[in-house]
């Protein structure tokens, strides 16, 4: 007994240590949260504004008198981008200044561009809360190109996102808190900023040299606008946008020794004692009522050699992964192999630290970058293992929910069922009370004595609409939307569905 409990401390406090990563850490600008009720709906019109105005540039680009057709993948690529004032696509916030105007929080656009802080990282958060929880639906209304601005504006701030209904918050004098001066960016800080933004995103690992933004001011003139290599590798920058030079090598590269005996051992042990230390959790020290489990662990470990699966459900909790996993057949968790999943994690929390990455890759984890949209590689090496049979997990929401409502899915999963090689067995569940095991509130303490339900919904079956989705030469966003449209859908039935069941509780 002694033996399982410090098992499962072990297990909670690496769950809990990615949870804590969340909160604002030192040297780090972060959202100002009690503005966001004030600017969510201006920040939306401004960015379908800013969207509309730059699908309309792209299409009458390089002089074309009639203006051209967009790719699809572009305009989901720049929507997706859209908020993050890292990327090129995001740039529009960076001019963004907060003022106080009659009672109200204003979006005062500026000239110029200017230093990302608080007020520039707080309309970056009013954006995701209001376009970024539409973004698919958003980006077919702007590939379409069949409304004007104003009545855009009105569906997706209105109808779609519902931020702009109801009456705007006023501003009691002197209620804010934080007031920041908006600080022009140099000429120099700028040339930096766009190295940076054109190298973001590349995964650090250890045994590496780090330099700030600054640092990288002094080294321009020998980086220039692009990366380079020296003799000992390549130079890349971290989650955090910090340069980085030596030898290294990333979660992506280490794909190449998965199949290495050393590699396949620390899997398989760090599933086993994270499943276990789960399992004894959630069915010890908490109650669980499981639905036609049997479902899922039919089709998780009997389906045919070289057939993947893909399972989706909501997120309401950090300990969904790995907990909700600790209730399958304790002989599956200890043969990893085949008979547990992957699963997507965002990479600027669960592979921030050489330990994580470390923990996380073995834990069978695949690093994306939130804003980074569905054509990133983390997603193609999700694609690469379901073309060798496996068995990847989705929280197609995107991040924890802490709403009633469930989320506009992301059409990434919608990627994943559609491009795989052969189209995956996809099985949708549902749970609820995970959100009491593990509140999304300080103190962040897993608590005992909980009521956790869980109904695995019928598998649905994608083949036959991928086929004639292809055959009557659709497109590829078509068919993604489709597909994840229908999971949207049984997400709704298995909501109500396990919500009844969850209230039978006594």
């Amino acid at each position: 007994m002694a033996h399982g409990l410090h098992l499962i401390f072990l297990t909670l406090s690496l769950c809990i240590s990615t949870l804590y990563s969340q909160l604002p850490k030192k040297g780090k600008y972060y959202a100002i949260k009690e503005d966001i009720p004030h600017i969510k709906c201006e920040t939306c019109q401004k960015a379908v504004k800013y969207l509309y105005g730059k699908t309309h540039d792209m299409r009458t680009a390089e002089g074309t008198s009639k203006p051209k057709r967009l790719e699809e993948d572009k305009v989901i690529e720049l929507v997706e981008k859209s908020c993050n004032p890292e990327k090129e696509e995001g740039s529009w916030i960076s001019k963004i200044d907060l003022v106080e105007k009659d009672g109200e929080l204003r979006l005062s656009e500026q000239t110029d561009v200017g230093k990302c802080k608080r007020e520039c990282q707080t309309v970056s958060k009013a954006c995701e809360e209001s376009v970024g929880d539409v973004d698919t639906d958003l980006a077919e209304l702007l590939w379409k190109d069949k409304l004007t601005l104003s009545r855009l504006i009105n569906e997706v701030c209105y109808s779609m996102s519902s931020v702009c209904k109801g009456k705007k918050p006023k501003l009691k004098a002197g209620e804010r808190k934080v007031d920041e001066e908006f600080h022009v960016m140099t000429e120099d800080e700028k040339k930096a900023d766009e190295v940076l933004k054109q190298m973001r995103g590349m995964p650090g690992m250890p045994g590496m040299e780090m330099y700030s933004r600054e640092d990288i001011e002094k080294m321009r003139d020998q980086l220039g606008d692009h990366r380079k290599e020296n003799d000992e590798g390549e130079e890349v920058l971290d989650s955090e946008g910090n340069l980085f030079h030596g030898e290294g090598v990333s979660f992506l590269q280490t794909m190449a020794v998965m199949d290495k005996l050393s590699w396949r051992l620390q899997s398989t042990f760090l599933i086993g004692l994270i499943g276990l230390s789960s399992k004894i959790f959630l069915e010890w020290f908490n109650s669980v009522r499981k639905y036609n489990f049997d479902v899922l662990v039919r089709n998780a470990k009997d389906r045919p050699d070289g057939v993947p699966l893909v399972t989706v459900c909501n997120h309401t909790s950090c300990l969904d992964d790995p907990c909700l996993w600790g209730l399958i057949q304790l002989k599956s968790v200890l043969n990893p192999s085949k008979q547990i999943r992957w699963t997507l994690g965002a990479q600027e929390l669960l592979f921030s630290t050489p330990f994580r990455t470390f923990l996380f890759s073995r834990a069978k984890a695949i690093p994306v970058i939130r804003g980074d949209g569905i054509f990133q590689k983390g997603v193609d090496v999700a694609i690469e293992q379901l073309n060798k049979g496996e068995w990847i997990h989705v929280f197609p929401e995107g991040a924890v929910n802490i709403n009633d409502s469930i989320k506009r899915l992301k059409w990434g999963v919608g990627r994943l069922i559609a491009e795989a090689q052969v189209t995956p067995i996809v099985v949708p569940f549902w749970h609820e009370g995970m959100d009491d095991v593990l509140p999304n509130y300080s103190p962040y303490i897993p608590r005992i004595m909980r009521r956790v339900t869980v109904l695995i919904g019928e598998p649905m079956e994608f083949t036959e609409t991928v086929e004639e989705y292809r055959k009557a030469k659709k497109t590829a966003m078509e068919t993604r939307k489709h597909i994840t449209d229908k999971i949207q859908e049984r997400f709704k039935e298995l909501k109500e569905e396990t919500r009844l069941l969850h209230s039978k509780w006594r």
